[in-house]
């Protein structure tokens, strides 16, 4: 699964791939990056924690992705890639988030 700040829908940060909890990014497009904190904030998932990674919170994310979930054992999924992030370390804030790479795309965000 990934997330991506979508600067031509209102700004929002969408949800892509959710049947697949084995890996979790955000990808921000350049030119973004700026706008990033405010977003994540706004929409009540998360904020940025550095250059690299965002605080995502766990209980927002489920509820955005398992909007889109497709599969029958989604559940268990998403439970095993918390517990993987567990095991990594990559729960914050007593496991209410978790910490998630920020991938930057080539594809700069189109004029508006």
């Amino acid at each position: 699964m990934y997330l991506r700040l979508d600067s031509t829908r209102s700004e929002t940060i969408t949800v892509h791939e959710a049947d697949d909890c084995r890996r979790l990014s955000l990808s921000v497009a350049p030119g973004d990056e700026d706008r990033l904190d405010e977003v994540l904030g706004s929409s009540g998932l998360g904020h940025v924690i550095d250059d690299e990674h965002v605080a995502v919170n766990l209980a927002a994310l489920r509820r955005r992705a398992r909007r889109h979930a497709t599969v029958a054992d989604w559940d268990e999924r998403w439970n095993a890639m918390v517990a993987y992030a567990g095991e990594k370390g990559w729960l914050l804030h007593s496991g209410a988030s978790v910490r998630v790479h920020c991938v930057r795309t080539t594809t700069p965000k189109p004029d508006r």
